[in-house]
């Protein structure tokens, strides 16, 4: 059986890694190695009260899905990502409604029948729809995601590339210097910080990678 295109300057044998630390972990794994910029439990126990809304703001690769996926995990509900193009479907009677992209929802009268799928909601936005939850009935907090500090840089690539280490030893560490060159490249891109270090783990930053595969794959 053919292997996978891998780089021949994938850091994985001098790393003792089993896989690319930067890809994608399974469903399971997910809560042990996000950066946490809020109390998801907190959160999940608030959506037990009905009329409650939290809704988590920012621009792109904050983290904002993330923290939805966290906390749908604890709640076991799945996250509904509203659709860039479209119609919106309605989906079955939910308790509590957790609700990605919700600036997609064009329409003050789209978003309101949005309102009307469940008795309590976490929504992540690009820009905050307080006003408009408020008006329909709800109980609102805004959380603001910002990305990461330097130093939550620091411990979730640590978190990562103990994830990914074959064995019991203790894991190595990313270079501190690429740590603080990513952030003030990308400051408060997680998502661009992730890709980053993926191809550095690859050796190759010129090389195209899937990191849903953990693995690169030839274009």
């Amino acid at each position: 059986m053919t292997p996978p295109f891998r780089s021949d300057n994938w850091r994985g044998p001098s790393l003792s890694l089993r896989h690319n630390p930067f890809g994608a972990p399974l469903s399971f794994e997910r809560p042990a190695l996000a950066i946490q910029a809020l109390d998801v439990e907190a959160v999940a126990l608030r959506m037990q009260a009905p009329g409650v809304a939290v809704e988590l703001i920012g621009p792109p690769g904050v983290g904002k899905t993330t923290h939805l996926e966290l906390v749908g995990a604890r709640l076991g509900v799945a996250v509904i990502r509203i659709p860039e193009r479209g119609a919106i479907p309605d989906p079955p009677a939910l308790h509590v409604g957790i609700v990605d992209e919700l600036q997609r929802a064009a329409s003050r009268w789209t978003r309101r029948r949005i309102f009307g799928w469940a008795a309590s909601f976490v929504v992540g936005s690009h820009r905050s729809f307080a006003r408009e939850l408020r008006a329909a009935g709800f109980d609102v907090a805004t959380y603001e995601l910002s990305g990461l500090t330097v130093d939550g840089l620091r411990a979730y690539a640590k978190a990562r590339m103990r994830w990914a280490t074959a064995g019991p030893q203790e894991p190595s560490e990313v270079p501190d210097a690429l740590i603080e060159q990513l952030h003030r490249t990308h400051r408060a891109d997680v998502r661009a910080i992730e890709d980053a270090l993926f191809d550095w783990a690859e050796g190759k930053p010129s090389c195209a990678v899937e990191r849903d595969d953990r693995r690169p794959v030839k274009r």
